[in-house]
């Protein structure tokens, strides 16, 4: 059914409701939206697919994302840790943002897209920041719309080279898969493009999560223990704090009845625009008792995110993400026992909302307890914390 020309948008806050709003096609989203990183978007853009066409697309790439044979997480590990081994907080505290999670991640992204490493900052990363970051004037919607323009420039010839091209990254299988599945190049240039845009967004994600273990020193320890606990804490820290704290908006197609708890029941037409809302479907007291509690050993958590999506709007590289930030947070905290988390910066608005820095003191110290010892923010300890603000 046909959107209404200025539809009702609807906040959508429980789990259910939330997995209701995704999956939708192509949508017109209402100007207070549109200042955002969807609005922009050319409508050959995988957010703009029909849930068919998407469906079809994790068909053909998802045996390409979800390899993670061992000797790549090996190269992947050693990439790491020497990364972290190098960070020193002797002449001050250093912000593991800039110094360790950004140069990390990059060193990757860049890696799966066979392209070169100045294009990390000045056509991926820079441009991504800028396209999920809040705006709230008609000229940002201008500089959005002109980064967009600049993505699509980027990745059109980029599809071209990588269909010919002969090495074994990502993006090229990707291409190639793609390209054999009948996907011509202006398409499978518009799917790298969203490829481009989620690829760095593991760099806040484990910048929180090693903040908020820092902040932790017992579940901190508990992991030191078992290092099974590493992937356990991080889908937890993921889970209460949903970095992606919005889902895409979507187009309600037919009339969704739902139902709150014990109240009315509630008939969202068809044509209403949603935004899910996954920080609080995540804290939904209904899918996780006392989700305001850090607990690390919570029934489910073994389970992906809701923050990865649903349905044929899901991270097509959940797992490559996953698996960076688990290996960068393990390394982080294997190479610096004695870490401590000094201060964190003023936070930044936008879907990748984070502190601008994380300034961390005791690199390169053995901690209080020698190698494995702990240190950590005072009046933290246990597993029944508040997360950071």
């Amino acid at each position: 059914m046909a959107a209404a020309p200025h539809p009702e948008v609807l906040m959508l806050t429980s789990r259910r409701t939330a997995v209701a709003a995704f999956g939708y096609g192509r949508i017109d989203v209402p100007r207070e939206y549109g200042t955002t990183w969807n609005c922009e978007r050319d409508n050959l853009d995988m957010l703009r697919m029909s849930g068919p066409k998407l469906t079809r697309i994790h068909q053909v790439i998802g045996p390409v994302t979800a390899q993670n044979p061992a000797s790549e997480l090996a190269g992947i590990r050693r990439r790491a840790a020497a990364l972290a081994r190098r960070l020193d907080s002797s002449a001050g505290p250093v912000d593991i943002i800039t110094q360790y999670v950004e140069p990390f991640i990059g060193a990757e992204v860049v890696r799966d897209f066979g392209v070169p490493s100045d294009d990390w900052d000045a056509r991926i990363y820079r441009p991504t920041n800028i396209v999920l970051g809040l705006r709230e004037s008609d000229d940002a919607r201008d500089a959005i719309r002109a980064e967009w323009a600049g993505i699509y420039d980027y990745c059109h010839p980029l599809v071209e080279y990588r269909r010919r091209s002969t090495d074994h990254s990502v993006v090229s299988r990707s291409v190639t898969a793609l390209h054999q599945a009948g996907f011509d190049d202006r398409q499978i240039g518009h799917v790298i493009a969203t490829f481009l845009t989620g690829y760095p967004t593991p760099v806040p994600v484990l910048s929180a999560c090693i903040a908020e273990l820092l902040a932790r020193p017992q579940a901190l320890a508990d992991c030191r223990r078992d290092p099974g606990g590493y992937a356990m804490a991080l889908r937890e820290i993921i889970r209460q704090n949903a970095n992606f704290a919005y889902g895409s908006p979507r187009l309600i197609t037919d009339d969704l009845p739902i139902r709150s708890g014990g109240g009315p029941e509630l008939t969202i037409k068809a044509g209403t625009v949603v935004v899910p809302n996954v920080r609080r479907a995540l804290n939904d007291p209904a899918e996780a008792a006392d989700p305001e509690t850090f607990n690390m050993t919570r029934p489910g958590i073994s389970k992906f995110s809701l923050a990865y999506g649903t349905g044929p709007h899901r991270c097509p590289f959940v797992w490559r993400s996953f698996h960076w930030m688990l290996i960068g947070l393990e390394e982080f905290c294997r190479a610096h026992p004695g870490a401590r988390l000094a201060y964190a910066g003023e936070r930044t608005r936008g879907l990748l909302a984070l502190p601008k820095g994380y300034w961390v003191t005791g690199l390169g110290t053995s901690g209080p307890g020698g190698p494995g010892g702990m240190s950590g923010m005072s009046g933290l300890a246990g597993h029944a914390e508040v997360a950071l603000a």
